[in-house]
């Protein structure tokens, strides 16, 4: 969620594409009834720390709320991978993101800087339900996850 700019969706793309080799990264696409709504990443991933810094990218305003409920895929493929701490950043002036993240996605702001707030979420079992999160998703939809 760094960027200010927009990014066109064959930009981004192809950025996605060129990062096919790095163990450090995924990308997921994210689709609804066949039709291509963005891109979830794991950025920074550390297999031995469990931990991942989560970003975005939703081609337009959707009308299933996709931010919301591709995160709460992506925590549930995280803690399939072992991955239980998760980190993002988000600019200060993007208030939709951040009620996105600290309302909805119970993120927790460590830092702050004059652009940006740190945020932190714990997946461990202790603070993170995936039953629920799997009924969550399968009440909006028929998710299918690849990896």
């Amino acid at each position: 969620m760094a960027n200010s700019e927009l990014i066109s969706a064959q930009d981004h793309l192809s950025y996605c594409k060129s990062l096919s080799s790095r163990k450090d990264v995924l990308y997921f696409a994210v689709y609804i009834n066949n039709y291509l709504e963005g891109v979830l990443d794991f950025k920074n991933i550390d297999f031995n720390e469990h931990s991942y810094e989560s970003g975005s990218y939703f081609i337009e305003k959707s009308n299933y709320n996709i931010s919301y409920y591709a995160n709460i895929a992506g925590f549930l493929i995280a803690r399939a991978l072992n991955l239980t701490a998760v980190s993002c950043y988000v600019y200060k002036n993007n208030m939709s993101a951040m009620l996105l993240n600290t309302c909805k996605l119970k993120y927790k702001i460590v830092k702050e800087d004059h652009l940006f707030y740190y945020l932190n979420k714990d997946l461990s079992d202790k603070s993170f339900d995936s039953d629920r999160c799997h009924t969550l998703l399968n009440r909006k939809f028929s998710p299918e996850f690849s990896i």
